[in-house]
C-alpha cells in the first residue's frame, strides 16, 4: 500500500514539474530546421530545468516528451535500440546532437563567429550577433579581455580608431563607448547634410528622392506621379493646339513662294492670265506672310 502512495506521489509530483515547464516557455520540437534551432532548443530545455530546479532522474523523460514529429520518430528508433529508462541526461544530449546538432555545424558556427565583422550593423547589432555566436567559438573567447580585443578589432575602422584611446574594465565598457561614438557620427552628418525632407533619408537629396516622385502632383489636373511642366495631358492638348497651326503657316509659306513665281513673270500678262490672282489677294496674301 505504502509503495502504491509512493509511486503515485511520484507520478503527480512528474505531472507538476511537466506543467511547471509549459508555463515557462518550453516548445515542442519536431525536426526538420537547421542546427542553430536545434541547439536552442536542446540549450533552452536545459536552462528551464534549472530554473524549475527539475530532478536529474525527470529529465530524458520530459524532453523526450517535448519532442514532436520527425523528431519523435527519430527518438523511436534511438529507444529500439536501447532502453530509454536506462540512459541519463548526457546520454540524450549526446545522441540529440549527432542527430541535429553534429561537430559539422559546430565548425560552420565557429567559422562565422571569426569571419564576423560590424559591415553595416550599427554597434549595437554587431554586439548582438557578436553575442549570439560567442557560445560556439570554443575556449579561446573565454576571457573577457579577449572577447574585447576581438570586438574591437572587428568594428569599422573611424570607431576603433576613437575607442582605443581609452582602456575598458568590460566588453560592456567598451560596447557602451563605442555606441556613443557612433551616435556622435550620426548627428554630424545630420547637422552637415539633412537629408531627403521628402522621405527622410540621409543618404540623398529630395530632388534625387525616388519615392517624391510617387507623391508629386500636377497641380494642372490634380493627378499624382508628376509635375505641370510633365504633363502627359498638358503635352497632348498643345500638340492638338499647335499642329493646325504649323500646317497653316505652311500653306502661307506655299503661297508666297506662289507670290514670288507670280513676280518674276513678264510685264505683259495679266493678273487673269496668271492663274486669275488679283492684287488686292496678293496684297493681302504678302500682309499676312509679314504678320507670321
Amino acid at each position: 500500500m505504502q509503495q502504491r502512495a509512493a509511486v503515485a506521489e511520484e507520478v503527480l509530483s512528474y505531472l507538476r514539474m511537466m506543467e511547471q515547464l509549459q508555463r515557462i516557455g518550453t516548445w515542442y520540437f519536431s525536426g526538420g530546421t537547421g542546427p542553430e534551432e536545434a541547439d536552442s532548443w536542446r540549450s533552452r530545455v536545459e536552462r528551464n530545468f534549472g530554473s524549475s530546479r527539475c530532478p536529474t532522474e525527470y529529465r530524458v523523460d520530459l524532453a523526450v516528451h517535448f519532442l514532436d514529429g520527425d523528431a519523435h520518430l527519430w527518438w523511436r528508433s534511438v529507444t529500439a535500440r536501447r532502453r530509454q529508462a536506462d540512459m541519463s541526461w548526457a546520454d540524450f544530449v549526446a545522441k540529440f546532437n549527432a542527430k541535429y546538432f553534429p561537430q559539422e555545424a559546430l565548425d560552420r558556427m565557429e567559422a562565422r563567429f571569426l569571419e564576423l565583422t560590424q559591415g553595416e550593423r550599427s554597434v549595437r547589432e554587431y554586439d548582438g550577433e557578436f553575442n549570439r555566436l560567442l557560445v560556439y567559438a570554443g575556449r579561446g573567447m573565454e576571457d573577457d579581455q579577449a572577447q574585447m580585443r576581438r570586438f574591437l578589432r572587428e568594428l569599422r575602422p573611424d570607431l576603433r580608431v576613437r575607442c582605443r584611446v581609452s582602456q575598458y574594465a568590460t566588453k560592456a565598457a567598451l560596447v557602451e563607448t563605442a555606441a556613443e561614438v557612433e551616435e556622435d557620427f550620426q548627428r554630424q552628418v545630420v547637422a552637415v547634410s539633412p537629408g531627403c525632407f521628402s522621405c527622410g533619408c540621409l543618404d540623398h537629396k529630395a530632388a534625387d528622392c525616388t519615392q517624391r516622385a510617387e507623391t508629386r502632383e500636377c497641380y494642372h489636373y490634380r493627378e499624382r506621379g508628376h509635375l505641370r511642366p510633365n504633363c502627359p495631358k498638358l503635352q497632348q492638348m498643345t500638340v492638338a493646339v499647335v499642329q493646325p497651326a504649323v500646317q497653316h503657316i505652311a500653306q502661307v509659306q506655299q503661297g508666297v513662294q506662289q507670290l514670288a513665281h507670280i513676280a518674276a513673270a513678264p510685264q505683259g500678262y495679266t493678273t487673269r492670265e496668271i492663274g486669275g490672282t488679283s492684287n488686292k489677294a496678293i496684297t493681302d496674301m504678302i500682309s499676312e506672310t509679314q504678320t507670321l
